[in-house]
């Protein structure tokens, strides 16, 4: 799979759902595409009460897949009238709770955490970047945050981060304990605080 063109897919999906409905509240469904000869399946969440066109936003599973947090997500930002997406990025709609598996899949995709970008993506970023980070995430080394803003920096881009207190990986996930991996756990705090400053950066981008 092409992590680049997933974006341009699911936002194709997003415009093309986003026109033309009005009648109830928020709407999902599945949606099959296919990337490099992969069949995938997605899933698209919109508010279909509301007309006209309207944003679309992207929802990256972590590498557990497409299971139901992400989907929960994706119709949060369905009730606050984006159309969300959250992308299949194993083929089939698949969901695993063991995390070899996970790594298993993940690593044959690409890694999906916090990285700095290659040199030849920094010419490519043209819009606003907003990092919500947990301190004590052990899974991203000081080291790395470093070279993500440095890299960042270089490039010129409008970026900012919010780092939160007490906050390890996976923070924003109800369900993050219930996996019982050391350095995985679920903060309410920061979750809250961390939705609320996602909503602000939406706004400000889509002047919504």
């Amino acid at each position: 799979m092409n992590a680049r063109t997933l974006p341009r897919l699911a936002f194709a999906f997003a415009v093309a759902a986003a026109c033309g409905f009005a009648q109830a509240k928020v709407v999902t469904k599945s949606v099959a595409y296919e990337q490099g000869g992969q069949k995938l399946e997605g899933y698209l969440a919109y508010d279909d009460a509301k007309s006209g066109a309207r944003p679309g936003v992207l929802v990256v599973p972590e590498w557990w897949g497409l299971n139901d947090y992400v989907k929960s997500r994706a119709r949060q930002l369905a009730q606050m009238g984006y159309v969300a997406f959250a992308a299949d990025m194993y083929g089939n709609a698949k969901v695993t709770r063991d995390p070899k598996q996970a790594d298993e899949w993940s690593s044959a995709v690409g890694n999906g955490g916090l990285m700095p970008p290659k040199e030849e993506q920094l010419s490519q970023i043209k819009t606003p970047i907003l990092i919500l980070h947990g301190a004590e995430d052990t899974f991203t080394k000081p080291e790395t945050i470093d070279q993500v803003r440095a890299s960042l920096d270089k490039a010129k881009v409008d970026w900012y981060m919010v780092t939160y207190a007490n906050a390890v990986h996976a923070f924003s996930n109800p369900d993050a304990n219930s996996f019982k991996i050391p350095g995985i756990g679920y903060n309410e705090k920061a979750a809250r605080r961390s939705w609320a400053e996602m909503q602000d950066f939406f706004k400000e981008q889509f002047k919504r």
